[in-house]
């Protein structure tokens, strides 16, 4: 049985260096990968994300790679705020 951190390292090891995200949408209702053409989210988004309670919304419309959300984590690091 693996332990939390052993499944979040699990987790991000997968969408870090396995997951196409070019092709595919990230998806929790689905074991399988699930192709970007399947849902018709053929637009040039950076990243598509199923939303799990209204299947035809991508949350990942807005991010571009610009966005200030990819720079979230360093930052909130850097602070002494916690």
């Amino acid at each position: 049985m693996e332990s939390v951190g052993e499944l979040l390292l699990g987790f991000i090891k997968y969408y870090t260096e396995t997951f196409n995200f070019e092709e595919n949408v990230v998806s929790i209702s689905q074991l399988e990968p699930l192709a970007r053409k399947e849902k018709r989210w053929t637009a040039s988004t950076l990243i598509c994300i199923e939303d799990p309670f209204e299947k035809s919304h991508n949350l990942g419309a807005g991010l571009t790679r610009r966005s200030k959300t990819f720079n979230f984590f360093p930052d909130f690091l850097e602070k002494d705020s916690y």
